[in-house]
């Protein structure tokens, strides 16, 4: 049975060359290029005492086959232009405006059917309460209209 050998690896960006992991590692596997800490991969045993006592977190323990974190790069902005509200609203009002035309239109017909379904007496005394001499003012008034139907 093989047994999994741990190892460490480096993040560059968080380690500032304090060399507090060289300090502490017993096989002597880290050493300083410039402001960075390398780890030599054949020397390491593994222990992991570096991992502890990096004060940046830069060292991080690494099993054999794993994939190493890749830096991250800024990745461009794109701008995008919006459209303008105006051009953007336009498909809800034309909707509005046809549902608006679509109502008024029932209305409409609706009220139109209605003033069809007035009776026939309701025509016929409306035409009574006129005059059949064409309305002169000397046909009595209300008063007169009144005797003539039996009310006083």
């Amino acid at each position: 049975m093989m047994s999994e050998r741990q190892s460490v690896w480096i993040d560059d960006e968080r380690c500032i060359g304090c060399g507090a992991c060289l300090e502490v590692c017993p096989a002597e596997a880290i050493s300083l290029a410039g402001d960075t800490a390398r780890v030599d991969e054949e020397l390491c045993t593994g222990c992991q005492a570096c991992v502890d006592a990096c004060p940046q977190e830069a060292i991080q323990p690494l099993i054999e086959g794993e994939a190493l974190p890749v830096p991250q790069h800024p990745v461009p902005v794109v701008r995008v232009r919006s459209v303008p509200a105006q051009t953007r609203n336009a498909p809800i009002a034309e909707m509005g405006l046809a549902l608006l035309t679509r109502t008024v239109g029932a209305l409409v017909q609706a009220v139109g059917r209605h003033l069809a379904q007035i009776s026939p007496s309701n025509q016929i005394a409306v035409d009574e309460a006129r005059p059949a001499s064409g309305g002169t003012r000397g046909d009595g008034g209300h008063r007169a209209r009144r005797r003539r139907r039996g009310n006083r």
